[in-house]
């Protein structure tokens, strides 16, 4: 299985421009705002498993036409959700992501990328 990790202690994370998606990300930072641009990203397989354990800070995804975030396996506690939105009527899910594990004192977010954002 492929994964990739990140470990961070405050500040910020960035992952923009064209990456290959692995089958699994691991996130464990404290205290930390991430961002997670899927939009130039290469899609390898049709599900990304995120498994979290953050702390404080906040997790963006911009996600693109396709794609569709679940929460069904994320516990969080004192966290705000803005997850959203689906793919359109009829449109075919290129990507699941799916958000495991748990979120403490932070601010998850999903949203489609828009042109000039």
């Amino acid at each position: 299985m492929c994964s990739s990790d990140l470990d961070q202690r405050g500040g910020s994370v960035q992952r923009t421009g064209r990456w290959v998606l692995p089958e699994r990300l691991e996130l464990r930072p404290a205290w930390c705002d991430v961002t997670l641009d899927l939009t130039e990203a290469i899609i390898t397989r049709p599900l990304l498993r995120i498994d979290l354990n953050m702390r404080g800070g906040s997790l963006l995804l911009l996600t693109g036409p396709g794609m569709v975030v679940t929460t069904n396996a994320l516990a969080t506690r004192y966290t705000d959700l803005e997850i959203g939105p689906d793919p359109e009527p009829g449109e075919r899910a290129a990507l699941v992501v799916e958000l495991a594990g748990r979120m403490r004192y932070g601010w998850i977010g999903a949203r489609r990328a828009t042109s000039g954002f």
